[in-house]
């Protein structure tokens, strides 16, 4: 449980994007809330002096956000819209202590629930989310792992990584 902890995220400027056909874009999500996971199944876990593995499934959580778009010039090309995404997830880790650039990640989303609903043409947005999930599932099944495999290698091999942030908190005299 991660009591008081108050996950959210917030796009303060747009982020702009190449959307083929349509041009470039500004793209802002934010979010409304979101849910972290509460369980999880371990269902292995082993170290042998040089590789720990760990095989976690079941990793349920939920998030809701607020997302628009605005075609750069356009007063034409926009829209808005509140949506959810629902995610059971699991993955299979295996660290390389002594050989970090060995370490593998793999990434499992047996859930993916994708409900996009917009301000205009929500017909079209409700047809999306069920197109693209699943795309997007395969796609962080199969990419998903390797960029975290990448980014955990990357940090075993820097010495000073993770670079977490202190925050100093002084009580009054």
């Amino acid at each position: 449980d991660l009591g008081l902890v108050d996950l959210q995220f917030t796009s303060y400027e747009p982020i702009e994007a190449h959307v083929p056909v349509l041009g470039n874009v500004n793209i802002s999500v934010n979010s409304t809330d979101i849910t972290p996971p509460t369980s999880m199944q371990c269902e292995h876990l082993s170290f042998n002096g040089t590789t720990l593995t760990a095989h976690v499934t079941d990793v349920p959580f939920h998030m809701g956000f607020l997302c628009a778009y605005q075609k750069l010039g356009s007063s034409f090309w926009h829209n808005s819209g509140a949506s959810q995404v629902k995610v059971v997830a699991g993955t299979l880790l295996h660290v390389n202590l002594m050989n970090p650039s060995e370490t593998q990640v793999q990434v499992d989303l047996p859930t993916l629930d994708i409900k996009l609903q917009a301000d205009a043409h929500s017909w079209m947005y409700e047809v999306l989310g069920r197109v693209m999930t699943p795309l997007i599932q395969r796609s962080m099944q199969l990419f998903g792992g390797k960029v975290l495999s990448h980014f955990v290698a990357k940090c075993l091999a820097d010495p000073t990584c993770p670079h977490l942030q202190q925050h100093v908190t002084t009580s009054p005299p």
